[in-house]
């Protein structure tokens, strides 16, 4: 959709400019993404700062800066999932129940995270899930993602068989193979199960430290980065599960919804490719959601304060080391170069 309307609007077609026009367009979502999570956590938690710590986290989180940096599409995926969760997850007690508009809205944005990723049809029981707790009618996330569906599929049909010229055979097989990483299921066993959970945990930490390559700072440089992502992960979530027992019980009931959010994107990252960021940067907004969460009810301010400073602090401090070695680095090769 983004070519065509490059091609269409701009003069010449745009020659050059389309690099430039996706990476603005995912700056923007992940711009957007991080202002929608403030807002879910401000309706969360009732205050301000939780949320502001929410957003500053993810757009931190090395994984998310990449993303909304990139050609890809997972930075306006993220921001079309937290759209969704800002429709569908009001606090009954404290809000109205969600009308039709609200259920079409996160059909539609269901709709176009499938075509972004095809592998993203895993938001489908998180979509159901959030409209049913909101409206409070199973019948109403079904019409949300049967509205997401159709827009998905008629959106593929017409630019598969209506622009592209494909048969009905290869319009099925380019929907069906438009993902990489779950065409072969993977075959299971004890090794491959250690493996990749040391692999989801690699994969988390680098998502939320960048560990670059061995070939860019050197071995010691990436296991230690490496090590500190791991570590950080672990803190987080044992900080997360010790204290999340005082959450508000109201609060708790509304991000239930949550776990059809993770669960699927979880087990999907844990078959297939789990070290990769982009893997993990779709359940960012479900992690700094929660650290919001939690710091909200934490009773002592000072405690809170240590704690927000402390998840910020590490991201912040080592993505900017490390995305500034990275920079030098490779002004010294172009120097040499050159």
């Amino acid at each position: 959709l983004l070519e065509w309307a490059r091609r269409t609007l701009l003069p010449d077609g745009g020659h050059g400019a389309a690099a430039h026009l996706a990476t603005a367009f995912s700056s923007l979502s992940g711009g957007i993404a991080c202002g929608l999570l403030f807002v879910l956590a401000r309706r969360m938690t009732g205050k301000v700062w939780p949320g502001l710590v929410a957003a500053a986290g993810m757009a931190l989180s090395y994984g998310f800066y990449r993303a909304s940096g990139d050609v890809e599409a997972y930075a306006t995926c993220v921001a079309l999932m937290t759209l969704i969760a800002v429709l569908a997850m009001p606090l009954g007690e404290r809000g109205p129940r969600p009308g039709w508009g609200v259920v079409a809205a996160a059909g539609i944005a269901l709709g176009l995270c499938t075509l972004m990723h095809t592998s993203l049809v895993l938001f489908t029981p998180f979509a159901v899930a959030a409209v049913w707790h909101a409206t409070g009618s199973w019948k109403k996330g079904v019409a949300a993602v049967c509205l997401g569906g159709a827009l998905s599929l008629a959106s593929f049909l017409i630019v598969a068989m209506g622009v592209l010229g494909m048969s009905t055979g290869e319009t099925i097989r380019w929907i069906l193979t438009s993902d990489n990483g779950y065409a072969q299921p993977p075959e299971l066993s004890f090794a491959f199960v250690v493996r990749n959970l040391g692999r989801v945990f690699y994969g988390m930490g680098r998502t939320l430290v960048h560990s670059p390559a061995p070939d860019r700072l050197g071995v010691p440089a990436s296991i230690r980065l490496s090590a500190v992502g791991i570590t950080y992960v672990v803190i987080t979530l044992a900080v997360l599960g010790v204290v999340f027992r005082r959450v508000d019980p109201a609060v708790r009931r509304a991000m239930q919804p949550l776990w059809a959010w993770v669960l699927p994107l979880i087990l999907f990252g844990f078959l297939f490719w789990p070290s990769a960021t982009e893997r993990w940067v779709l359940v960012l907004p479900c992690l700094w959601l929660c650290v919001a969460v939690v710091l909200a009810a934490l009773r002592r301010r000072s405690v809170a304060a240590a704690v927000a400073a402390f998840l910020l602090a590490v991201p912040a401090g080592f993505n900017l080391a490390t995305v500034a070695e990275e920079r030098r680095l490779d002004q010294r090769t172009l120097d040499r170069s050159s």
